[in-house]
């Protein structure tokens, strides 16, 4: 139900969600479920009244309940599902229902979210015919095809929604979020973001040539909590020894409401990246996740679901000492840390103090400028200052107060900000370096165009700037680094990541500049790494980049090493609240890279 009202708010301003009128017209006096479900992504009978009879209970959530056909009515069609969800904003042993029953209902069809369900006005609109009765046999996940058929753009699990189905023996790849949902693999691997368009999110942009991913079909979350079952804290790594229930859709995933679940728990700890050799500096970005200080200012715009001000003293302290920890722990002291998503000068001056209090030979100095955001969230910077000199730091020019495209605001909440500094060598040398922290405009609402227009003149702004400091030194020392809010390939819409550093195909996204946008590209260190090691945030339990460091050719040639520290994106949400050192700091794993300028 929690995740259903959260659709509700967070989407209702861009969604049209339907309703059915009472005074809609019949469908048909009677129909079979899989003649509803038929072999496409939308539901015959869509938006109409429909009567369904004799089918079986299989599975009571805590607002509906789950229907199929009988084996023996069966059109066994592999492509066409015999179970459907029925919404009945209540929970469904109020008006009797069972597992095991057979009932007629009569409703409203629709696809809420692309959960094809039917909804009855009330309980008069549902009959119990019989009590006590079989069900038909949970289908086994393990055992179907996941390949997408050949002329049918129809999801290969789509096929099943609604069904009673099982799973054994799979690895948890995504750890429990905050809806009570986690991720496992029928593949028994990890899942990644791929490149290209996701037209399950993106429909209307499907056919047009743009390249598309495969929606990593092996990716099923499990979520107890929507049949009433308890949380289950499933950290990475954990195993499912048996989990049963009804396959729905929620919030772009195939899920299985269980009604059963055995699962053994694994143990999980912090990851920090290795310590530093002689002669190397470290540079970090980290997204702090929405970090705010005490004061609640009326002028922030947040979410309607959401609270960042800490509710007393104490969650702030936390907050503090646990960043702390994890700055100092995980991402090894870095020389210099680049930060997202930080409220104010007084909260990047606290976070500071907090880590001299918990390490007295650890000094920071600190640089922050006010931005544009709605939420009041800005990029920041810490120095260490026995091994940095901070020569100069401010918002890259005219930024602050630039138009969007389209008439869309400004064109940065976040502006980027440069950091002009001299990395004390041990011969006794400085070594110039300029970085440009980052914080692009996020992915959602992508399929406007405003959006999709703004995160391209924001990346071009960038690549601009960044050639003004080839121009005047081809071989620069420049690190453009921070959370872009995109993968280090195109998404199929906007290849945010490429445009900046000059590596884009215009032809891979829908919105793109035709001519380079830099010459000479920086370099990804993220492509240093192992393809396993390539995320540093979970979203819908796929693992994807967001958070990115590039480097000029200069500074690639004496980049040694790149890391992300683990146990922010794999760590549980519930562990943000608990004084567990640094672990679930944010919801963005740090990326730390290791520069030694004295290398031969």
């Amino acid at each position: 139900m929690l995740k259903r009202l959260f659709l509700t708010l967070s989407l209702l301003s861009v969604l049209f969600i339907p309703t059915i009128a009472q005074d809609a017209e019949f469908c048909a006096a009677e129909r079979e479920i899989w003649e509803i479900q038929g072999n496409s992504e939308e539901a015959n009978c869509n938006r109409r009244r429909i009567q369904l009879n004799d089918n079986i209970v299989t599975v009571l959530s805590t607002d509906g309940f789950f229907i199929q056909t009988p084996p023996e009515r069966s059109d066994n069609d592999p492509l066409t599902s015999d179970g459907l969800y029925i919404y009945t904003d209540v929970d469904p042993q109020s008006y009797g229902i069972q597992v095991g029953d057979r009932v007629n209902v009569f409703g409203g069809m629709q696809e809420y979210y692309n959960l094809t369900e039917l909804s009855p006005r009330n309980g008069n609109a549902i009959e119990i015919l019989s009590s006590g009765n079989p069900l038909p046999e949970a289908i086994d996940l393990a055992t179907v095809s996941l390949d997408w058929v050949a002329g049918v753009d129809v999801h290969p699990l789509e096929r099943y929604e609604g069904m009673l189905v099982t799973v054994n023996q799979v690895p948890v790849v995504a750890a429990t979020n905050r809806f009570g949902e986690f991720g496992i693999s029928l593949s028994g691997e990890r899942v990644f973001r791929e490149a290209g368009l996701e037209i399950d999110n993106y429909p209307r942009f499907a056919g047009r040539g743009l390249p598309e991913t495969d929606l990593n079909v092996e990716l099923i979350e499990v979520d107890p909590s929507e049949t009433g079952m308890d949380v289950v804290y499933a950290t990475v790594g954990s195993v499912v020894d048996v989990v049963t229930g009804a396959l729905a859709y929620s919030f772009g995933d195939y899920q299985i409401w269980a009604t059963e679940l055995s699962i053994e728990i694994a143990d999980f700890e912090a990851r920090p990246v290795r310590a530093r050799t002689e002669g190397e500096f470290t540079i970090a970005t980290q997204n702090v996740e929405n970090l705010f200080d005490l004061v609640d200012d009326p002028n922030r715009e947040d979410d309607p679901d959401e609270n960042y001000v800490p509710d007393t003293p104490e969650e702030y302290a936390l907050r503090l000492r646990k960043l702390s920890d994890h700055i100092r722990n995980n991402l090894g002291t870095p020389d210099i840390v680049a930060i997202q998503e930080l409220e104010n000068a007084r909260v990047l001056a606290d976070v500071a103090f907090q880590i001299f209090s918990d390490d007295a030979a650890t000094r920071y100095a600190t640089c922050f400028q006010e931005g544009n955001d709605g939420r009041g969230i800005d990029n920041a910077y810490l120095v260490n200052t026995a091994r940095v000199n901070m020569t100069a730091c401010y918002q890259m020019p005219n930024t602050l107060d630039a138009p969007a495209p389209l008439g869309s605001g400004t064109l940065f909440g976040r502006p980027p900000l440069v950091l002009e500094a001299d990395l004390l060598l041990s011969n006794g040398e400085a070594m110039p370096i300029t970085l440009i922290n980052l914080h692009i405009k996020s992915l959602i609402d992508l399929e406007s165009n405003a959006v999709q227009q703004k995160r391209m003149a924001q990346a071009v702004t960038v690549a601009n700037f960044v050639q003004t400091l080839f121009d005047a030194d081809p071989d620069a020392q420049v690190v453009v680094l921070g959370d872009m809010n995109g993968f280090q390939f195109s998404d199929g819409l906007v290849d945010v990541v490429g445009i900046i550093s000059g590596t884009h195909d215009p032809a891979a996204a829908r919105t793109a500049p035709e001519a380079d946008t830099l010459e000479p590209n920086l370099i990804n260190q993220v492509l240093r790494l192992p393809e396993a090691e390539r995320y540093s945030y979970v979203f819908n339990s796929t693992l994807q980049v967001l958070d990115h460091i590039l480097t000029s050719p200069a500074t690639d040639a004496i980049v040694t090493d790149a890391q992300f520290s683990r146990g922010n994106a794999d760590g549980l949400t519930i562990w943000q609240d608990e004084d567990n050192g640094g672990l679930r700091v944010s919801d963005h794993d740090g990326f730390v890279i290791y520069l030694n300028p004295m290398a031969e």
